[in-house]
């Protein structure tokens, strides 16, 4: 598997977790853990975007 492959599975597993926090955070009446779990959602996508960055220069 090629290095581009491995970085679009990392990608695709990111997003699993960002729709999870995404489905967390709606389903918590907690604001605070709501803000939490929405920041940590916007954490991984920012991991995305710098995944897709490094794929882009292979």
């Amino acid at each position: 598997m090629s290095q581009t492959q491995q970085i679009h599975e990392c990608i695709m597993e990111y997003q699993k977790i960002v729709n999870q926090l995404k489905e967390l955070a709606m389903s918590t009446e907690d604001k605070n853990l709501r803000s939490t779990l929405e920041e940590s959602a916007h954490r991984v996508r920012m991991c995305i975007l710098e995944c897709e960055y490094a794929a882009k220069q292979l």
